[in-house]
């Protein structure tokens, strides 16, 4: 946070502590990335065959979904997080 110009301690006004700063994490990435994954490989019978299929398709879609987050936090900065209530 310091290289962006923030204090450290600004984030605490969004988490109450190093624990649930984590569990939004883990939290952002299984919504974002693992659930996304898992649907793909849910309706694919793995096989030789399929394997190039499937990969491409895990890696478009990780590709897609890391470009929309790249692109959200440029455009909103912040404002996806809101305080949390004290």
């Amino acid at each position: 946070m310091k290289y962006k110009g923030f204090s450290t301690g600004i984030i605490y006004q969004y988490f109450k502590d190093k624990r649930e700063i984590f569990i939004h994490g883990v939290e952002d990435y299984t919504d974002k990335i693992m659930f996304p994954m898992i649907d793909i490989i849910d309706n694919v019978i793995i096989d030789k065959t399929s394997i190039n299929l499937l990969l491409s398709k895990m890696i478009e879609k990780f590709i897609s979904v890391h470009n929309i987050k790249k692109n959200s936090r440029r455009i909103n900065g912040n404002e996806s997080l809101k305080p949390r209530n004290k």
